[in-house]
């Protein structure tokens, strides 16, 4: 069901872990070589160069340490319908011979089609098209010599790049190790973090899975390692060093085994004492643990709004999370094209919840919680909203607020859905699409279809449509999981961005300098779109008349962006969504008492006045913002000031041994110190200074 890594995840541990840091034994090394920085997008990769060189040199075998790299090759070569890929890693193992520069090129070229296999051709990146940096090659020498000594280390290799058949349980039935020595259990971790509980977690788990496997190796196994090369340094810990108590609730816990002896006898308090020594006895899968972990999952029951009339009605809490769940997986598959994943069954708790009141009128309907005590709130998800009437104040009033908020934003919700449409016309061209099929070509082996009938990329590309997505969620339309384009209801605005998280975001001037820059495979599509007539949209909010066109001939592309950290676009587009869901279906999240006292805009004054993505241009700087911004820039100001004085003149002892005093601080990431000796170092961080991890090297001496 899961594999290792997936079950760790979702796992609890204790505050200090099931295997805690103290029992772990540290032994770092220095040899004054500095790892060199490279671009983000490199490191995975840097990684994987490590891991993969390093099993080639210890082992000897090319085919066996590359494995991975070959079966993804050999994907990249059934997608695009050649032997090039196959042809090009064949040529590239052949010129690995060792630590040498060519060598480490080679593998890192190598490890590019390891993605292929393991997530998939849409993250696959061939080599010719990745940005490789001399930081990168000249990294991956130091890390695998490290790697080598601190093995050297540790003992001989003896098995490497295992798995665990006849261990595995019906919770977690995948995982593999990395290495094996005579006595100990390694696992290679190339990480600026020093430790991890989820690491030390992965080892136990590892361990006790060896033992139970058909793996005899595991028997001798008497330690557990995570060796870092980044910080050239190894942790080690026996084994009998863990608890018998851990070791008994990972097996059973987190694994899922049956043990043989659950429990000994009860004690005063009616609880179960345990024998724990007993944690190696074990008899297959414990079905009630099994039966706990998927008892989180929603259990669907048959209930569907359709089947009531008017009325207040009472349902359970499992109807209504069976009426979410069938939403969200309806609009999971609208917008990915596929069934949505198993954690996306699980259903939140109710703690506060005993049963839920569903209310509907004229096929409009919202569904009210009821606390242990009486006390009723409207159901945004999982969110609570306090109400202020009595129920049938909601059932007579129902209709007439859904439409009121439905004619207030008609005219919005248009220029919504007339850029979506614009937006699901973009397709991606044929070298994307070959990424598409490949997929196809996976599901056909694992459905074990015979060659004979699996369609050719022609037939296959005739049947199929793989266009951007549209998907809209408030005030945001998604071009894809990473693109998406923010529309203003203030100013009808339209602001592009490139998302990785809620508080990193690049923003562009227009749509196609969005794409040309990360989905160029849509430019040849958009280009459709420029020769068509501006569309117009009046909108009943701020603007009266707004633009609609997702692209313009007017737009200059420019591939520079702009960073924005504020979440203020989500704040909006929250409020926005479930207001929408009135016009799309009927369903009633949130409830305004001014939309039927004095029909006022339902978007607060307060949110008018912060600044959004879409605003880095024209921004109207009101009084009342400059006022906002005035105090801020007050407040920063004299705390800066006041962490200032904290700092300059304190002394610290530095690990180095020698005194260390601050003369001078611009922010948190930039003070100046002074040795003893008379080394001044700039741009030291505070939380280091703090700390006293200030080396003595790399600074200077003042002239006198």
């Amino acid at each position: 069901m899961l594999s290792v890594t997936q079950r760790i995840k979702t796992v609890s541990q204790p505050q200090k872990g099931y295997v805690p840091k103290e029992l772990f034994s540290f032994e770092k090394y220095e040899d004054y070589r500095q790892i060199k920085p490279i671009k983000t997008a490199l490191v995975s990769i840097q990684g994987l160069a490590v891991d993969y060189l390093s099993r080639f040199i210890i082992s000897g075998d090319k085919i066996k340490s590359f494995d991975i790299p070959l079966k993804g090759a050999r994907i990249v070569d059934e997608t695009y319908e050649s032997n090039h890929a196959t042809e090009n890693i064949l040529s590239l193992i052949n010129g690995v011979s060792g630590l040498d520069r060519s060598s480490v090129i080679n593998v890192c070229k190598i490890v590019c089609y390891d993605t292929a296999y393991r997530a998939g051709m849409a993250h696959y990146q061939a080599p010719d098209d990745v940005s490789f940096e001399d930081n990168l090659y000249d990294n991956v020498i130091i890390l695998v010599e490290r790697t080598l000594l601190l093995f050297k280390k540790i003992g001989t290799i003896v098995k490497d790049n295992f798995t665990f058949e006849g261990g595995y349980t019906k919770l977690v039935s995948a995982g593999d190790g990395d290495y094996l020595t005579r006595d100990t259990l390694i696992d290679l971790k190339t990480s600026k973090n020093k430790f991890s509980s989820k690491w030390s977690l992965q080892l136990l788990m590892y361990y006790i899975l060896g033992i139970h496997s058909i793996n005899s190796e595991f028997l001798s196994i008497t330690k557990l390692c995570i060796v870092n090369p980044y910080l050239n340094q190894y942790c080690i810990c026996n084994i009998d060093d863990i608890s018998d108590e851990s070791k008994y609730n990972v097996s059973h816990d987190v694994l899922g085994y049956k043990m043989v002896h659950s429990y000994v006898h009860y004690d005063e308090n009616s609880h179960r004492v345990y024998d724990y020594s007993k944690w190696k006895d074990i008899d297959g899968t414990d079905n009630n643990v099994l039966k706990q972990f998927l008892s989180k999952r929603i259990k669907r029951t048959d209930f569907n709004i359709n089947n009531y009339g008017n009325g207040i009605f009472d349902i359970t809490i499992a109807d209504y999370c069976t009426f979410i769940r069938n939403k969200e997986d309806s609009d999971y598959e609208k917008k990915f094209g596929e069934k949505p994943p198993f954690a996306s069954t699980f259903c939140p708790l109710f703690r506060y919840t005993e049963y839920i009141k569903f209310i509907k009128h004229n096929n409009y309907y919202m569904f009210v919680s009821v606390s242990p005590k009486g006390k009723y709130s409207l159901l945004h998800k999982a969110r609570l909203h306090s109400l202020n009437h009595p129920l049938e104040y909601y059932y007579d009033k129902l209709q007439k607020y859904a439409e009121t908020v439905s004619l207030r934003f008609s005219k919005y919700w248009d220029a919504l859905d007339l850029l979506s449409k614009q937006i699901q016309s973009l397709h991606p061209d044929e070298t994307s699409l070959r990424v598409q099929y490949s997929q196809y070509l996976q599901k056909c082996k694992l459905n074990k279809i015979p060659k004979k009938v699996r369609k050719t990329f022609k037939e296959w590309s005739a049947t199929y449509k793989f266009n951007a997505s549209g998907h809209v969620h408030g005030c945001i339309i998604d071009i894809d999981y990473f693109n998406h384009i923010y529309f203003n209801p203030y100013d009808g605005t339209i602001a592009p961005y490139y998302a990785i998280s809620m508080d990193d975001k690049d923003v562009f001037d227009n749509v196609q300098s969005l794409l040309t820059v990360k989905r160029p495979d849509l430019l040849e599509s958009s280009l459709s779109l420029i020769d068509d007539k501006t569309k117009t949209s009046t909108m009943l909010t701020i603007s009266d008349t707004v633009s609609t066109a997702l692209i313009s001939k007017d737009d200059i592309i420019n591939t520079e962006s702009v960073k924005e950290y504020s979440r203020d676009i989500y704040t909006i587009s929250n409020r926005i969504k479930p207001l929408k869901d009135i016009s799309d279906s009927g369903w009633i999240q949130v409830w305004y008492d001014d939309v039927l006292n004095e029909n006022e805009l339902l978007l607060e004054d307060k949110y008018k006045i912060k600044k959004s993505i879409s605003d880095k241009k024209s921004f109207n700087k009101s009084d009342v913002y400059k006022q906002y911004i005035q105090k801020a820039e007050q407040k920063k100001k004299h705390k800066s000031q006041a962490t200032k004085s904290k700092y300059i003149g304190k002394t610290i002892k530095t690990n180095c041994g020698l005194l260390a005093t601050c003369i001078d601080y611009i922010d948190c990431k930039h003070i100046t110190v002074q040795f003893e000796d008379g080394m001044i170092r700039t741009d030291i961080r505070s939380d280091h200074f703090n700390h006293g991890k200030v080396a003595h090297k790399g600074g200077y001496y003042e002239d006198k």
